[in-house]
């Protein structure tokens, strides 16, 4: 989970009733402010996201060196036949 050392920021936003209401749901289950889950699911979405566009830039990378997999190896990979 991405976690700063500097001073944390107010931002807001607006999300329909439907969702502020599940988060109010879950966070009075839980014993944790509104701002806990939110905070916690921007931060997780943004790991996502990294991570995604790092295996993007690593396979660009691969691509670029000639190193990828010919149609037979995908096919065996994953137990199809060749169409």
């Amino acid at each position: 989970m991405a976690q700063t050392t500097t001073a944390n920021q107010t931002v807001t936003f607006r999300i329909n009733k439907q969702t502020v209401k599940q988060l109010d749901k879950l966070a009075e289950l839980m014993d944790r402010p509104r701002s806990y889950f939110l905070k916690q699911g921007v931060e997780n979405v943004l790991d996502l996201y990294d991570w995604q566009l790092e295996k993007i830039a690593e396979g660009e990378k691969q691509i670029k060196q000639g190193k990828f997999a010919t149609r037979k190896e995908i096919d065996k990979a994953f137990r199809l036949q060749a169409i």
